[in-house]
């Protein structure tokens, strides 16, 4: 739906700038922080467009268009009800690692960034966040393409699996709407081969070439394809290493855009982030999304080409350039966010353990090559499923996977950048570990 500006702010609807010295700027010019700006040369607001699109979410957010002195129309969406300066910090980090990646000569030449969108502050529970021109979410991207290629789109066939998944996890339990006590319920009483194959069976459900083909309608031709395809794995590589650095979860489809004229990918609201996704009432054990459909957009080749490669020159780089990183990190110890702040108090008078030096230390141990299996496992060990001895081991067991798994052969702490990608990949695809994950994520 949408709602004129007046009855917002008459003062913003009626304003105009003609170009005298009273002018008011379009939001987001001080990203760089490591350089002077030019503020005679920024962008000035002329007008803004009176009507404004209400979103239907739960916090019903505002799209706002603003005409600029450069002829540009630049469009935001005014967010509240939370603190948007942990997602202004992370996206200065995220840019801070792109230009690391810009300067390594391995991750240039294989065209390796993190993308980024400005976010603007406005207090502790106002801000607005640009729109990244021509990016949709993926899982509006992959439920219009579907209707081109499959009789039945995406998002009914993700929303029947959802229900049969329910049905599978949900045996023996009375109430089939609380998500954790399905979950803990299933967790308790079905094995690991259990959860494996109900899951396999599931994604069967869903072709697994939906992307790649997604994305071939996207193109113009098959040069046009490879380069989509191309775009789309590194930056959906060099994203997942970064986004597992600093411990943001809630990856769902609709937190991660892609530009369907590029293919390339950008993660959005970091709400979860630093091991928070850890201590949910349904922890995630996934460091990032790797599911099947995503491997399968660079069949045959899969993981052990392009993805893994990617993965290995990006975690390397941020590896070497890792005090870079922790300065820049520095800024969560010395002004906690108010959702930190929030978290310490709650957890204060607990055995739970959140204060601002332990994430950041965590971060420390993923530079210096702890084994993700490790980190999970710690982080588990500090969460709400702590205070349930049996279901803490039940995870710990998830997340170990088989006897032979290559992450429960290594060393906790110390790895090499290829084992620990190989680690890293081997969690993030595990049918078990995916199946103990609320379905949302997967």
């Amino acid at each position: 739906r949408t709602i004129d500006l007046s009855k917002l702010c008459n003062d913003l609807a009626e304003y105009k700038w003609c170009g005298d010295s009273n002018f008011l700027e379009i939001p987001g010019q001080y990203g760089a922080a490591d350089t002077k700006p030019f503020i005679e040369e920024h962008v000035k607001i002329v007008r803004f467009e009176r009507r404004l699109k209400v979103f239907s979410s739960k916090q019903q957010p505002i799209e706002i268009k603003i005409q600029g002195s450069d002829g540009k129309t630049y469009s935001f969406i005014i967010k509240y009800g939370e603190d948007l300066r942990q997602d202004q910090r992370i996206q200065h980090v995220l840019r801070l690692m792109s230009r690391q990646l810009a300067i390594d000569k391995s991750c240039k030449k294989n065209h390796l960034q993190i993308h980024t969108y400005e976010v603007t502050p406005i207090d502790s529970s106002c801000g607005l966040l640009s729109v990244v021109e021509n990016a949709t979410t993926m899982h509006e991207f992959l439920d219009r393409s579907s209707r081109q290629f499959s009789p039945v789109p995406f998002s009914h066939i993700n929303a029947e699996i959802k229900e049969e998944f329910r049905d599978f996890l949900a045996t023996g339990v009375e109430y089939r709407n609380d998500w954790t006590k399905i979950y803990k319920n299933a967790l308790l009483n079905r094995s690991r081969r259990e959860l494996k194959e109900s899951l396999t069976t599931m994604e069967l459900r869903i072709p697994k070439e939906i992307i790649q083909r997604s994305l071939m309608n996207s193109a113009l031709s098959l040069e046009t394809f490879y380069i989509l395809r191309k775009n789309f794995v590194t930056s959906l590589a060099a994203m997942n290493i970064a986004h597992w650095l600093l411990g943001i979860g809630d990856r769902h489809l609709s937190n991660i855009l892609i530009n369907p004229k590029t293919g390339r990918l950008i993660g959005i609201d970091f709400g979860v982030a630093f091991g928070a996704a850890a201590n949910l009432s349904i922890p995630e054990l996934v460091p990032f999304r790797l599911s099947s459909q995503f491997v399968a957009v660079v069949a045959p080749m899969g993981i052990d080409g392009l993805i893994k490669k990617s993965m290995f020159y990006t975690l390397r780089c941020l590896r070497d350039f890792q005090r870079t990183i922790l300065i820049c990190l520095e800024m969560f110890v010395k002004e906690p966010t108010l959702d930190w702040l929030a978290k310490s108090k709650k957890l204060e008078n607990s055995t739970v353990e959140w204060n601002p030096e332990a994430r950041i230390e965590t971060v420390r141990r993923k530079l210096n090559g702890a084994n993700p299996l490790k980190i999970i496992i710690d982080e588990l060990s500090s969460s709400q499923v702590a205070s349930n001895t049996e279901l803490l081991e039940r995870y710990k067991k998830i997340a170990a996977g088989d006897q032979n798994s290559l992450r429960r052969r290594l060393n906790n702490e110390g790895l090499e950048v290829e084992d620990q990608v190989g680690a890293l990949i081997e969690l993030a695809t595990d049918k078990a570990v995916l199946a103990s994950i609320y379905f949302g994520s997967v």
